[in-house]
């Protein structure tokens, strides 16, 4: 049996009327769009799109409290470090780790060294003058992440991967790619590749985390009596 079918079996058993339990609706989310994800296996493009989804179905949180009282969303990129501080602790016996040092560990150094999918890089192009030494930083930020890896410091390696992935996601869902073009196939392979080892034990661990506050799901089901 294979990993996401142990989930599937997993979360069947534990959470048997997913409504009624705040993570119910979220797993649920991220294992059909994770499922829907693998059956794309010639398909970067779209493995990164479903796998992504999936993704933002186990992080999101509603905002709607935020925006009522007056105050800003929380940035994306905020929320997921919120969401990964969360989820690290449960990792116990260290399957981020082993899955970011044995699985994908080349491909995340490509995509670290990718200026493409680098946010200082845009914003240089852009005009943003103060932004000049993007080089020296994107040198710099891959020199940390190998200290990281040396030290284990599994939420400086996510938190950093993420924020490369999240550019690449923007490219792509704001029209910024054309669809397996040439000129961006590195990123998206590689970016593909890893959320595709990554998105089982997100999961996974999760569902370790049954008694964690995950937020209010975005878009949660409404049943009309």
């Amino acid at each position: 049996m294979n990993h996401l079918s142990l989930l599937q079996e997993r979360f069947k058993t534990e959470f048997p009327y997913e409504a009624q339990h705040p993570l119910g609706l979220r797993l649920r989310r991220v294992l059909s769009w994770y499922e829907r994800a693998l059956q794309e296996g010639d398909d970067a493009d779209a493995q990164f799109i479903f796998c992504w989804i999936a993704y933002n179905s186990a992080y999101g949180v509603d905002d709607s409290d935020l925006i009522k009282n007056g105050r800003p969303p929380i940035h994306e990129l905020e929320r997921q470090r919120e969401f990964f501080e969360k989820l690290i602790p449960l990792d116990r016996q260290r399957r981020l780790r082993e899955v970011l040092e044995k699985e994908v560990y080349g491909a995340i150094q490509t995509i670290l060294e990718n200026e493409y999918i680098y946010r200082a890089f845009w914003l240089f192009e852009k005009g943003e003058l103060r932004f000049e030494n993007w080089l020296d930083t994107l040198d710099a930020q891959q020199i940390r992440v190998a200290r990281a890896y040396r030290e284990a410091d599994v939420s400086y390696i996510l938190n950093t991967l993420f924020e490369r992935l999240y550019v690449l996601r923007n490219q792509i869902i704001h029209g910024g790619a054309t669809y397996r073009g040439k000129v961006n196939r590195s990123q998206v392979e590689e970016g593909a590749k890893v959320m595709i080892a990554l998105m089982p034990y997100i999961a996974e661990l999760m569902m370790d985390g049954a008694d964690v506050d995950w937020g209010v799901a975005t878009f949660p089901v409404i049943t009309s009596d």
